[in-house]
């Protein structure tokens, strides 16, 4: 499970850090006043100073234990607004990326795309349009437009025979070059 993402609802993410800072909260109050309140103090052990050494130890690891849980809601309630902070965070983005998107489309919807703009702007100047005007000319005096035409294709022999073991022939000079057989 390690490396798993585990995604959560925003607004089940702001409940549940709202929801968890209350109880949570409201929990660690409650065991700090109890804790504070209902156990006994150092003075409730007697005058018998076997006792009362025992009530300043258990006093001492009283107030220990009663800070714990202070330092233990403060844990807590970051860990609830963490949660709650993580869903504004989320919502935030979400917000950003709808509105990313919502932009595109209108771009769309306004007219021509960029491309397009450019392209019918690219074509308007003179240079463009004396190429247009040429191309049909062209067309005119020989009937075949341009965009017809298939390209010529040599369908000769492959003259690379390494995969053979032998070298091309080639003419010209240089350290490439091979003496025509």
């Amino acid at each position: 499970m390690a490396g798993d993402e585990i995604n959560y609802p925003t607004e089940h993410m702001r409940t549940v850090g709202k929801n968890a800072h209350q109880e949570w909260g409201a929990d660690t109050d409650a065991t700090h006043t109890t804790l504070n309140e209902a156990m006994a103090a150092k003075d409730s052990f007697g005058n018998i100073a076997a006792l009362a050494q025992y009530g300043s130890v258990f006093e001492q690891v009283k107030n220990v234990y009663v800070e714990a849980i202070a330092g233990a809601k403060t844990d807590l309630l970051a860990v609830a607004e963490g949660i709650t902070n993580s869903a504004k965070n989320t919502q935030n983005q979400d917000d950003a990326a709808e509105a990313a998107l919502v932009a595109l489309w209108q771009n769309w919807e306004r007219g021509p795309l960029e491309n397009e703009s450019r392209r019918d702007e690219a074509a308007a100047t003179p240079e463009a349009q004396a190429a247009a005007a040429a191309t049909d000319e062209a067309e005119a005096a020989t009937g075949v437009s341009p965009e017809s035409e298939e390209p010529a294709v040599d369908a000769g022999p492959n003259p690379d025979t390494r995969a053979d073991g032998e070298l091309p022939a080639t003419t010209g000079s240089g350290p490439e070059a091979n003496p025509v057989p």
